[in-house]
């Protein structure tokens, strides 16, 4: 993968983490469905990086969320590059960047 490669959102996951690993740091990308604590509650509140070090890359809407749509491709059903000020929601999944121990803690949090 080359500084300016386009990537689809299909391949998105897979295609980060083999860049990620190429450089050889100990970072990965995780989906993590979110803990009851963090819904309803802003990234900007949560401090996800404060508190985790790591990045949500992505918020995906699954079916049972107002924003999901059944008849919609994939990336409709995505938030992606969330920003503070986005709310957490239930029936959700997050795209996370970040070191795998902090990412394992937000996953037992769940």
């Amino acid at each position: 993968m080359t500084k300016n490669d386009v990537i689809s959102l299909g391949s998105f996951g897979s295609q980060m983490a083999t860049s990620l690993k190429d450089y050889g740091g100990d970072y990965m990308i995780m989906t993590i469905r979110p803990p009851k604590s963090f819904i309803g509650s802003s990234i900007r509140d949560l401090q996800i990086g404060a508190r985790f070090q790591c990045q949500i890359l992505c918020i995906r809407y699954l079916e049972g969320n107002d924003k999901w749509k059944a008849a919609s491709p994939g990336w409709e059903n995505m938030r992606i590059a969330p920003t503070a000020n986005d709310i957490i929601p239930d029936n959700s999944e997050l795209l996370f960047l970040g070191r795998k121990p902090d990412l394992l803690r937000i996953r037992e949090l769940g």
